[in-house]
Formats: C-alpha cells, sequence, structure tokens
C-alpha cells in the first residue's frame, strides 16, 4: 500500500499509510495529517489516491508544496519522490503491499492521525507530546517494551507506573490523547 515516511532532520518520525480517496496536509487540526510546523499552510496539500496512483496537489500554500526540490501545483507521485513541507520531508513508498511484509509498529486507532501507523524501526521510538504524556518504544532481543517517560500512559485500561511493561501483539497503549494499537 503506498505510503508516506515524515522525516524532521533526516530522523523518520512517522509512517502515514495512504488511505483510498482524499488525504489532507496542513498545520490544522482538521487535517488529515497535521504537521505542526509554521512554515506550513494551515490547508497545506491534498494527497489523492486512486488504486496504487497517488497525486499531490497544492492547495495555494503560502510556502509552496517542492517534490524532489521542485514547486508543484500537482504532480503523481513515484517511489522515492520527496516532498519538502517546511521543515519536514516526506518520503513516498510506491510499494504494494505484497512487496513488503508488515513490520512492528502502532496503529493510530484514534485521536491525531487516526488511520495512519507508527514504524517501530528505531531501537527508541517516542509517542505523545512533552509536556503532557511520553511514552517510548524500545525494541531489544526481539521484543518490545513500553516505559512511560510522563505520568499518564495507559495500557490495556490499566495506567503504567514508573517500570517499563512488555508490548503483545494487540496489546492498546493510550497517551497524551492517542489511541494505538500494538502489531507485532
Amino acid at each position: 500500500m503506498p505510503r508516506m515516511i515524515l522525516a524532521l532532520r533526516g530522523v523518520d518520525v512517522r509512517e502515514i499509510v495512504i488511505p483510498e480517496g482524499r488525504t489532507t496536509v496542513g498545520r490544522k487540526p482538521s487535517n488529515d495529517l497535521v504537521i505542526d510546523n509554521a512554515a506550513v499552510s494551515g490547508r497545506h496539500a491534498a494527497l489523492h489516491r486512486t488504486a496504487d496512483v497517488v497525486m499531490l496537489e497544492d492547495l495555494g500554500s503560502t510556502n509552496g508544496t517542492h517534490v524532489n526540490g521542485q514547486a508543484i501545483r500537482m504532480q503523481v507521485l513515484r517511489d522515492a519522490d520527496r516532498v519538502q513541507l517546511g521543515q519536514y520531508m516526506l518520503r513516498f513508498v510506491a510499494e504494494t503491499a505484497q512487496a513488503r511484509p508488515p513490520g512492528s509498529h502502532l496503529r493510530v486507532l484514534s485521536g491525531q492521525g487516526a488511520g495512519g501507523t507508527l514504524a517501530l524501526c528505531k531501537v527508541v521510538t517516542t509517542v505523545g507530546k512533552p509536556g503532557l504524556a511520553v511514552a517510548a518504544v524500545t525494541h531489544r532481543l526481539g521484543h518490545y517494551l513500553l516505559t512511560p517517560v510522563d505520568a499518564g500512559t495507559v495500557l490495556n485500561g490499566r495506567p503504567l507506573g514508573a517500570d517499563a511493561a512488555p508490548l503483545d501483539d494487540g496489546d492498546v497503549v493510550e497517551v497524551a490523547g492517542l489511541r494505538l494499537q500494538f502489531v507485532a
């Protein structure tokens, strides 16, 4: 399935599976994909997906939408295209579901980015917002551990203390207004 890898300063921070139809991108919370950066317009761009074809459209953004360094109004995305939005870079991955076995990830059930996924491709992946609630998912020796960094992390309906808890396939994590499901 087509997807975008969102990176900030060269570090992958989120993976977004692009659903069929239209997906809006911008700074306002009403967008399907919210990017909190002053250089990103409130309603910056839209992704239009039909089967495995994804078209990127600039929605009249102030700073423009750039694909591989070129300003665009509308363009079909190709595998490995890079979309610049403010300080963020989105890398387009056009592979089909059959081409790539799914790796461990967090599926966003509700909250900002609902319907998307957060790839667990690093040793430590943080979830949440500093000051609200933050948790860390650590990958060690084939196992995943959930560690609350701030208070307010809930695992399968039970608040976590300060200790790390193992994650099993299907576990539900609640942190910073997000409800996430762990997929092994």
